[in-house]
């Protein structure tokens, strides 16, 4: 099982709190999980940052910049980037209770 969470679980968001404070507890969801329901149920979690949606195709070109400029690989993620760490998870039978962060090292954590 993959859960997904968000980059906000790590670095928090001061307009955005409950929308953090929620993928923070998906987090802590996806370690008791784990814990829980090993060996049957392998439980992980995905971290996206920044990605291309319908989300961000209303920011403006300096908010989109400022955004682009805090991503190491100088774009933003696709959803295609996030179903394939979703696939690589579902296929590695010797992770568990893991978050992999998928933000273009926006936060190397």
């Amino acid at each position: 099982m993959t859960n997904v969470s968000s980059i906000l679980a790590h670095t928090g968001a001061p307009i955005e709190v409950h929308y953090a404070a929620s993928k923070g507890g998906m987090l802590s969801l996806t370690r008791s999980h784990a814990a829980e329901f090993a060996p049957e149920i392998r439980v992980n979690a995905v971290a996206p940052g920044h990605v291309e949606t319908d989300m961000t195709a209303d920011r403006s070109p300096e908010q989109k910049r400022e955004e682009l400029d805090r991503i190491p690989v100088g774009r933003y993620g696709q959803p295609e980037d996030i179903a394939d760490a979703v696939a690589y998870l579902r296929d590695a039978g010797f992770v568990t209770g893991e978050t992999l962060n998928v933000n273009g090292g926006e936060d190397m954590r």
